[in-house]
């Protein structure tokens, strides 16, 4: 009698824990949002090639991961900021950020990464956002549902470099 009890336990206790998950988004009906172009507050000039637009803002709405926009003041890049510009007012309802440099992982701890930021709308709404230390897309709900022109994030805090202080963000997207 025993057993069974357990049994039926365990089956309401999985029956329960499902109806409370929270349900699962499928990529496929995402609808991403193609930026006209993107601005910083700073860029980091040529250090690796004679490239002058190696790091540019444009290098984080590429679709490639392997490049990167880098800051370019002194020091692992708090309170420097990349906005993505729209073509025409939009309703952002999540942004998918690889928050350091994911050309491969020497280059991911190298150079500091995103840990906190400050996400801002055109009109002048302003969240923030946390991110792990993955080499993945990280997503940030917006929970914003008015139509905005540019999108800005503002880094708060990082993950320290180990040899460098040039923070970089290889990839943003903005869906609706």
């Amino acid at each position: 009698m025993k057993k069974i009890f357990l049994c039926v336990l365990s089956v309401l206790c999985v029956l329960f824990s499902f109806e409370k998950a929270s349900p699962v988004v499928d990529p496929n009906t995402l609808e991403k949002i193609d930026p006209a172009f993107a601005e910083a507050s700073s860029v980091l000039k040529g250090a690796l090639s004679k490239d002058k637009n190696e790091f540019s803002p444009d290098k984080a709405i590429d679709g490639k991961w392997e490049t990167a926009w880098a800051e370019g003041v002194k020091g692992p890049g708090v309170r420097e900021w990349i906005r993505l510009v729209l073509a025409r007012p939009e309703t952002i309802n999540r942004i998918a950020i690889i928050p350091g440099w994911a050309k491969n992982r020497v280059r991911w701890v190298n150079n500091p990464r995103v840990k906190r930021a400050t996400i801002s709308f055109s009109t002048g709404y302003a969240a923030p956002a946390q991110f792990e230390d993955h080499m993945a897309f990280q997503f940030v709900e917006t929970h914003y549902d008015k139509p905005v022109t540019w999108v800005q994030i503002t880094v708060d805090e990082v993950y320290p470099g180990k040899k460098f202080e040039d923070l970089c963000i290889s990839e943003i997207e903005l869906y609706r």
